[in-house]
């Protein structure tokens, strides 16, 4: 399920297992919880390897339906339907992240949402 079979069948790391990681990160930093739940690892892998994951609305009162919607992108069984890294800058959850300040200076956040997404104007030479 995170690995991706190769031009030859065989399974290898792809850009598919960071996207996946994303929505793992995500979640956990929403929640406090991993998305996966198991009284065993192996409990816990069949979970991971069925994509079964849910929001339990003790952990998930409060938070918005868009930041569900980006984890509910992210973390999807088959990698093919996963979204790329550009287009998920592009979610109205990370896109409305990036309209307020949640008490960061300008200058702070600026440099920060532009160093870790990627976006902003380049400096003109």
């Amino acid at each position: 399920m995170l690995e991706a079979k190769d031009s030859r069948g065989e399974r290898g790391y792809t850009h598919h297992c960071d996207i996946w990681s994303i929505g793992i990160l995500a979640y956990a930093l929403l929640s406090a919880k991993p998305p996966f739940y198991g009284n065993t690892d192996s409990e816990i892998f069949a979970s991971i390897k069925k994509g079964e994951y849910t929001f339990p609305s003790s952990d998930w009162d409060g938070i918005s339906e868009e930041a569900k919607d980006f984890i509910r992108s992210i973390l999807v069984k088959d990698e093919a339907y996963r979204p790329s890294a550009i287009s998920l800058r592009f979610h109205p959850w990370i896109k409305d992240a990036l309209k307020f300040d949640h008490g960061v200076t300008t200058k702070a956040k600026s440099g920060f949402f532009k160093k870790v997404l990627g976006i902003g104007s380049k400096k003109k030479k």
